[in-house]
């Protein structure tokens, strides 16, 4: 409902009563009255000017109200974040967008994280050396059936911190170990990649060249193998398209299988794009990149693999004593160790003659322990089982008791090994031992 015309009216009948106080002049019928001058037609206007004016200054100050509301709910701006990052990580936080976003509860909060991390902080061997965290940037990228990816931007190594990795190194294996991991130089920028497995120190030209990536495989418990590959991309890539090319692996029994080239299209989630195969495959994937419609972004590695795959070597005749560690995998069967006797940093090696084809060992040892060296318990204990030439029937079976730089000399005193077939949980008496003396 308007009050305008009433008033309109109400201020017309006013003008004319100064006009004509008594009505003597009366508007003639049919003549046009008189137009008020533009002076009196604004004095009539002004209440209707005055109401739009107000409501003009409250829609203003709503409008500014809100304004400021949006502006204070907003996140830090892209810049400002981006000059929080090292600088030696900021070219990874310009090349992978997952780096980006707002970190959650589920990027730092994980018992595989969280096992990581102790190793980093607490462990003296090459991994403490890898560099410190960023704990701002760690993120949790994807999900694989296998389990978590987790990205880890790591800082180079204050000085401070590398020398008290290299003490920590030095009281548990010696100054020489620590001066040969010291040397270890990592680039700086780099990236770890976690996924139940790892690689290390992935830079951002790594990433954009295909190179950020690791693998993994082996025998699940029924006997069947697999391959995993898992990638980092830069943004931008959409999908990737794994080809995996032509291969043979061996079966339990040691029957040679041919699996044809196949091609596993994945999409990319948090900069990470993945795969799996149900057989044992090669260290590198070639790949095809693909943006979001479609194009190719870019090829890598090498598409033009052989057909048929590696030629594998074919287990050997079955034997007299074959076929009996077939009924009983305790047939007595000879163990030996090279050199028998040594100093604390001699590489032993514990070898045999497989009797048996892709078999599970179990080794087993008694001998002299002591603190800051190794002894009996710190030798290898589970072995083999692998679809590898290595493990086929007849060929020999070599299997080092000392491997890398990590590990610490050897107690001195006289070590006694014994090996044993292992299937499932199940683990036979022992087939052979052997022994060796470190002076």
């Amino acid at each position: 409902m308007s009050y305008l015309p009433d008033l309109r009216r109400s201020l017309v009948d006013a003008a004319a009563r100064r006009r004509d106080p008594a009505g003597t002049h009366p508007t003639p019928v049919g003549a046009r009255p008189a137009r008020p001058s533009w002076r009196r037609r604004g004095l009539r206007l002004a209440p209707a000017a005055l109401g739009v004016l107000i409501a003009v200054a409250i829609a203003a100050v709503a409008l500014s109200a809100l304004r400021h509301h949006s502006t204070s709910a907003r996140p830090p701006a892209s810049r400002a974040a981006a000059a929080a990052v090292p600088p030696s990580l900021r070219s990874l936080y310009a090349t992978l967008g997952v780096l980006r976003r707002p970190q959650t509860f589920a990027d730092l909060h994980s018992p595989e994280l969280a096992q990581w991390l102790r190793r980093l902080n607490g462990t003296p061997t090459p991994v403490a050396f890898l560099g410190t965290p960023d704990v701002a940037l760690i993120r949790r990228a994807a999900q694989t059936p296998w389990g978590p990816v987790y990205l880890i931007p790591e800082l180079p190594l204050t000085a401070r911190r590398r020398a008290a990795v290299e003490r920590r190194v030095a009281r548990s294996s010696g100054a020489r170990v620590a001066r040969q991991l010291a040397a270890i130089r990592r680039p700086a920028g780099g990236m770890f990649i976690l996924d139940g497995g790892g690689g290390c120190c992935s830079t951002a030209a790594e990433v954009r060249a295909g190179e950020a990536s690791v693998g993994g495989g082996g025998t699940r418990p029924d006997g069947a193998s697999y391959a995993q590959v898992v990638v980092v991309v830069p943004d931008g890539v959409a999908r990737v398209a794994f080809a995996f090319p032509a291969s043979r692996s061996y079966t339990r029994t040691g029957a040679i299988v041919r699996h044809p080239a196949s091609t596993i299209t994945a999409t990319v989630h948090g900069n990470v794009a993945w795969a799996q195969v149900s057989r044992l495959c090669c260290d590198q994937v070639p790949m095809i990149w693909y943006a979001a419609n479609g194009k190719v972004i870019k090829r890598i590695g090498n598409f033009r693999t052989a057909g048929n795959g590696p030629v594998l070597p074919a287990a050997g005749p079955p034997t007299a004593q074959s076929r009996a560690a077939q009924r009983d995998p305790a047939t007595p069967n000879r163990v030996t160790v090279l050199p028998a006797s040594g100093g604390p940093h001699t590489r032993f090696t514990a070898w045999w003659r497989n009797l048996l084809s892709f078999a599970g060992y179990r080794m087993s040892a008694t001998g002299p322990t002591g603190a800051g060296c190794r002894g009996a318990n710190d030798l290898p204990q589970a072995l083999g089982g692998e679809p590898t030439g290595e493990d086929l029937r007849g060929r020999v079976f070599l299997q080092p008791l000392q491997v890398g730089l990590d590990h610490q000399p050897y107690c001195p005193g006289t070590y006694h090994v014994s090996v044993a077939v292992r299937r499932g949980a199940t683990t036979y008496p022992p087939f052979g031992s052997a022994t060796f003396t470190v002076r």
